[in-house]
């Protein structure tokens, strides 16, 4: 059975044709996710043109996955302009004996959701983070985020009530505030394969000074950088021996430095840029004694448990799933400069406290290996093809499965 595959993601195409992605959505991630149960893959996103035959990554597509390239867009203006054309692939693509597994809350899935449903098409939802708090007041600088934070909740809590079945990247949290009467399941969307492992957890010294990393796309204000450099400037202040390595890049990347420079720490914070994900990111990691998560909103973040895996220590803001994941002592306010300065000062002066800390992390994040949680996603897709099956049977036409999974907005 073919799987179409809404993706608000942005890949990019080389001269030569290849079409490939900046992050970790290379052919491996899609075949080892969707090609165990459906027989092909059609991902319909946007794709942007590069003046080069070079790519930093696999290619995405292979044998069982394409592309269906929509042209290339950034922010709202450009997505309206784009409607009509997704919604007729959608559509198109729907009309054949195929899944439909579409990214939300919001963004190009999400066109042909209201349409597929009016024609009594039964929908799945995978959700993964969470609109109220990613349109919290700071996360977004849109002039309609009031709005667009009460009408995509209000979306999602509605889809999930209508759906047949959900899957929740948390254990708890997203399933309290998006219930569903149908089948569910908890697993969580991040990719830790063996080699994302070291051998062992990490024993800390009172050497100094202490180096904490970052991993965070610089999109938008959610990932918490703001409050990552105020925090240096008062771990300054305090004269805490430490420096920050900010892996990621993004629109918001010059205002960041330049806040990092008007607060005088410019020359403690090394931006790294974007980096392929895989050997390098890890390479950084451990280099790093402490990783540290200060964001808005959160679904199940990957970031961190990619940390964890790692051996490292982890302060983290208290959102979305990260309670799950790590304990009570070492979360702090979302939004909270001097609460996350403090509590870097307490843990990186505390090398036993760092060593209990990475030993906790490494042996939660082997709850996460792909090994165990791929039997769960394969269930769960198995019992979206059963129901696209039956439907099919009955309907002559395909099921429609929303999915909010990559992207919380184009």
């Amino acid at each position: 059975m073919n799987l179409i595959l809404p993706f608000d993601h942005r890949f990019f195409r080389a001269r030569n044709g290849t079409i490939f992605s900046d992050k970790s959505y290379n052919y491996s991630f899609f075949k080892n996710r969707y090609l165990k149960v459906f027989d092909h893959i059609s991902i319909l996103s946007r794709v942007a043109d590069v003046n080069s035959d070079e790519h930093p990554s696999e290619g995405t597509e292979g044998r069982g996955v394409s592309v269906i390239a929509l042209s290339d867009w950034i922010g709202p203006v450009g997505y309206f302009r784009q409607r009509k054309r997704i919604l007729e692939i959608a559509l198109r693509e729907a009309a054949k004996p195929s899944a439909v597994i579409m990214i939300g809350p919001g963004g190009i899935g999400a066109l042909a959701y209201e349409s597929l449903h009016a024609q009594g098409y039964p929908i799945a939802l995978e959700v993964v983070s969470d609109p109220w708090e990613a349109f919290q007041p700071g996360a977004v600088g849109h002039l309609l985020r009031p709005i667009l934070r009460r009408w995509l909740t209000n979306k999602l809590r509605r889809e999930c009530l209508q759906a047949c079945a959900v899957s929740y990247v948390t254990n708890e949290l997203l399933q309290r505030r998006y219930p569903t009467a149908g089948f569910s399941v908890g697993v969580s969307d991040v990719v830790l394969s063996e080699d994302s492992f070291v051998c062992r957890s990490r024993v800390f010294s009172n050497a100094t000074p202490k180096t904490i990393i970052s991993v965070a796309v610089m999109t938008n204000g959610y990932k918490g950088h703001h409050v990552m450099v105020d925090a240096i400037r008062i771990c300054k202040a305090m004269d805490v021996p430490l420096s920050l390595v900010m892996v990621g890049d993004g629109p918001l990347r010059c205002e960041i430095e330049r806040r990092a420079e008007k607060e005088g720490v410019l020359d403690r914070i090394r931006f790294a840029g974007q980096l392929p994900a895989g050997a390098m990111i890890r390479a950084e990691l451990d280099r790093a004694d402490l990783f540290i998560l200060p964001s808005l909103t959160e679904g199940m973040p990957r970031a961190l448990l990619e940390a964890m895996a790692r051996a490292l220590p982890a302060v983290a803001s208290r959102v979305g799933g990260v309670p799950e994941v790590i304990d009570s002592e070492f979360m702090v306010p979302p939004g909270n400069a001097e609460a996350l300065a403090t509590k870097l000062k307490c843990v990186l002066s505390d090398p036993a406290k760092m060593s209990e800390m990475s030993a906790c992390n490494f042996r939660r994040a082997r709850d996460f290996e792909d090994s165990k949680l791929s039997s769960k996603r394969q269930a769960f897709y198995r019992q979206v093809q059963a129901m696209t099956e039956q439907h099919s049977s009955l309907q002559q036409s395909p099921l429609l499965i929303s999915h909010s999974d990559f992207a919380c907005s184009p």
